[in-house]
């Protein structure tokens, strides 16, 4: 995993970290293990589908600024993200990062 922002490569974090990161910084975020591999996930609902459909075109550009590929899973109103770094098998800062943007735009569109 390369972001592409901060044109640099992906730091895997321990879970302890992530924990406290989670804890700190990033209400609605859980540790969650997702095809074997640790990751962080939420989930919110949304006003109806048309605000569902903006929310996630507006993850999926930050997404691909970030080279990113979020787990994205959704119907209607309810929306289910899940963010890992299947290169470093990890958690890592990028996903961090992201679910950082992604709950400034949570605010926005709830």
């Amino acid at each position: 995993m390369y972001n592409r922002i901060l044109k640099a490569a992906a730091k895997p974090l321990e879970t302890p970290e992530v924990t406290e990161i989670l804890e700190k910084q990033l209400a609605g975020w859980c540790l969650r293990s997702h095809n074997d591999v640790p990751a962080i996930e939420t989930s919110i609902k949304l006003k109806d589908f048309e605000t569902t459909s903006s929310f996630i075109n507006q993850v999926n550009l930050r997404s691909h600024l970030l080279g990113h590929h979020p787990t994205i899973q959704y119907t209607y109103n309810n929306v289910k993200i899940i963010l890992q770094t299947h290169d470093a098998n990890a958690v890592t800062d990028v996903d961090i990062t992201m679910a950082k943007k992604i709950n400034s735009y949570i605010k926005r569109y709830q």
